[in-house]
């Protein structure tokens, strides 16, 4: 009885030096500074960034990306501000940067972007759940206040957010421009909304750079239900942007929504341009400066171009139609009710 003890035992040690062993070893190589250790991500990291200082490295909570997160000196430091900027890194398989979020001061955002953000109003076509912030402007100090900025680079892409929350009540918004000052999209910030890398099937990819070859995809989002799978998609095609919703089913993409958002009128058609400029000037009633929205969505192969205009306390609508036959369409400018 003793001796079977004794070679249990000894069989239990062996196999746990085994397991002990392998754990070290496995350890060892993930850090021996061969692709894809973080002794490899840090070198490619200090070769980007080489004043990042306070490194701390972990997991995303999917497991599939390492962050570093560290500090960098500002450029121009302001008395008001911090010194540094914290900037998150994520790498992705073969030490590849899927993701660089740094946040920055109000100061350090481009021209571009403080002047468009100057302009910025809550828009009511977003979904905004707060029914009295619709239309206020986003730099009115008496309705929002600017919580923090950051500065994102997705897959080589570089934007910009804007943190907003209102003074009068807990609604918070998130603002995302290009650098050039185009309002990607305004998001209300539920609280559990985190900057991740795109994760977008090989399948979407390739409808997209089928149908919108120039286009970049700034936002992807999926849901299952039912075996059918709804792919939503922001893509920015030079100033417009380009909202497009995908139905999966049995492995086939069917396009299901197309909505196509233009900055200004100068941003439309050369032809639907003149056909708005046109019924401004018959009308008398708003101007182009009035215009606060442009959306056209596609429907039975016709364009159906909407412009919303805003003339103090007065809003306005003018519906104009690219029929299938090329042939164009101009409604009235009518007052809302």
């Amino acid at each position: 009885m003793k001796l079977n003890f004794y070679v249990m035992s000894k069989k239990l040690f062996i196999f746990g030096l085994i397991l002990a062993l392998s754990a070290a070893f496995t350890a060892c190589s993930d850090d021996d500074g061969g692709k894809g250790s973080l002794a490899s991500k840090e070198e490619i990291l200090l070769k980007k960034y080489p004043k990042a200082a306070n490194i701390n490295w972990k997991k995303s909570n999917d497991k599939k990306y390492d962050i570093a997160t560290f500090t960098l000196p500002k450029v121009t430091p302001r008395a008001m501000d911090s010194n540094v900027d914290t900037v998150s890194v994520w790498f992705g398989n073969n030490d590849n940067i899927r993701l660089v979020d740094q946040e920055i001061s109000y100061s350090e955002l481009p021209e571009a972007i403080r002047q468009s953000f100057e302009k910025t109003k809550c828009n009511p076509v977003k979904g905004i759940s707060e029914q009295t912030l619709i239309n206020t402007l986003y730099s009115d100090a008496q309705v929002w206040e600017t919580d923090d900025v950051y500065k994102l680079e997705r897959d080589g892409v570089v934007s910009y957010k804007i943190e907003m929350e209102s003074v009068r009540n807990e609604v918070e918004i998130d603002l995302y421009y290009d650098v050039q000052g185009i309002l990607l999209k305004e998001v209300e910030d539920d609280g559990d909304r985190e900057e991740m890398p795109l994760e977008i099937p090989d399948a979407v990819k390739d409808w997209v750079a089928r149908n919108h070859a120039n286009a970049e995809i700034i936002d992807y989002e999926s849901e299952k239900e039912d075996g059918v799978v709804e792919h939503e998609l922001d893509l920015k095609e030079g100033k417009i942007i380009v909202e497009i919703t995908l139905v999966e089913e049995n492995g086939t993409l069917k396009l299901d929504e197309e909505e196509y958002n233009y900055p200004d009128i100068n941003a439309l058609p050369a032809d639907i341009k003149t056909e708005v400029e046109k019924a401004i000037a018959a009308q008398s009633v708003v101007t182009a400066e009035d215009i606060e929205d442009i959306e056209m969505v596609k429907e039975e192969g016709a364009e159906i171009y909407t412009i919303e205009f805003e003339k103090g306390d007065d809003e306005y609508e003018l519906k104009i139609t690219r029929n299938s036959d090329q042939t164009i369409t101009v409604g009235d400018i009518v007052l809302e009710s």
